[in-house]
């Protein structure tokens, strides 16, 4: 097998390096024993079947063994490639007329002590033939292998390096995403504890049962910190609690979901929906004491559409820099940037009842 230096077993397993040597092999002998049978037939000359096969099958044999163990050495030691290319071109040169002459010298041996045992004068007369006949032919199977060795090593370089440069931009993208979720963690557990402040003195049974609340969520978030994408029924469940733990807060918050079951296998972000389901919040029953939020799914082909909806205010009421800039939306934009580069949607309108709508579409990815 031609195995190019740093590329693993695993990507070029070693059978199928064989079975590809054994094709190369055999159609080298069946083409050249064809082509010489009918050049003698053409020419008038004696035709033997064993005899041009067996001269084939030495002369291909003998070149993949050379190519092996002479070829390949030299193709490592003097790679074809920067400022040394002419320099070890020559070098090619010269290492190639030895090995032309060795690779005649093998088969003359090997060929004509199977005919007439081993006799000096034999060997010569075949050795002395096979160079006038065939040197320039060995001297191109010589080139066409130090080509093809060099084309192959190149593109294994190339996939390396292929390989190497989007496992980086893997490292360095999930790398982001841990910075994005860690900056998105104390946003949400200040804003959980500031709730939890309000009922501490007016109401210490409510703040308790968030204080537990909270807990079990946290413990829920530490389960996906570090994961690029989950499942819409992980992060739904986790938003689920999340509501939960608000509802302590506000008696008068009413959310509404509303998830086909076809799309609760697809992969989304973790803590995609929290801000925005934060947001409504935040616009509706945080500023009236009374709202409502509801959120839905829905598969379009190739596209999963997540949809948060609240009858508050609505972005065009919200303050300066409240309409989807704020640390919540920023980060799940920048978020939604790495994970989908230029294949999301984030479109904020106006609900049907007058309030927020969120409509954010990302690519259908099942389990």
């Amino acid at each position: 097998m031609i195995a190019a230096p740093g590329v693993s077993n695993a990507r070029t397993p070693r059978w199928r390096g064989y079975l590809a040597v054994g094709a190369i092999w055999v159609s080298l002998v069946a083409a050249f024993t064809v082509q010489e049978f009918f050049a003698r037939r053409w020419g008038g000359g004696p035709i033997s079947w064993q005899s041009l096969l067996l001269s084939q099958v030495i002369n291909w044999t003998t070149w993949i063994l050379l190519t092996w163990l002479v070829v390949l050495p030299l193709c490592k030691a003097f790679p074809l490639r920067g400022e040394a290319t002419l320099r070890h071109t020559l070098i090619h040169a010269a290492f190639g007329s030895v090995v032309v002459v060795l690779q005649s010298i093998v088969v003359a041996a090997i060929f004509a002590s199977y005919y007439f045992g081993f006799a000096p004068l034999a060997i010569r007369d075949v050795f002395r033939d096979r160079l006038n006949m065939s040197l320039a032919i060995n001297a191109l199977t010589y080139v066409a292998i130090l080509t093809s060795v060099h084309a192959l090593w190149m593109t294994y370089d190339s996939e390396r390096r292929r390989s190497e440069a989007a496992t980086l931009e893997a490292a360095a993208v999930r790398a982001e995403l841990n910075a994005l979720y860690a900056q998105l963690q104390p946003h949400f557990l200040f804003n959980a504890f500031n709730s939890i402040a309000e009922l501490v003195h007016s109401d210490p049974p409510r703040a308790t049962g968030m204080i537990r609340a909270l807990s079990d969520l946290l413990r829920r978030s530490l389960h996906s910190a570090g994961d690029v994408t989950t499942t819409l029924a992980e992060e739904l469940e986790f938003l689920r609690r999340y509501v939960a733990l608000q509802e302590m807060r506000f008696s008068r918050l009413h959310v509404e979901f509303h998830v086909p079951q076809e799309t609760l296998e697809a992969r989304v972000p973790p803590l995609v929906l929290q801000p925005l389901m934060e947001n409504a919040i935040r616009y509706t029953v945080g500023n009236t004491g009374l709202g409502s939020v509801r959120v839905s799914s829905e598969r379009r082909g190739n596209r999963l559409l997540l949809v948060v909806e609240d009858n508050g205010r609505g972005f065009e009421d919200a303050p300066r820099g409240k309409d989807g800039s704020g640390v919540g939306l920023a980060n799940t934009r920048a978020r939604l940037d790495r994970v989908y580069p230029g294949d999301y949607a984030l479109d904020l309108s106006k609900s049907g009842s007058g309030g927020a709508q969120v409509v954010l579409t990302l690519p259908f990815v099942p389990t």
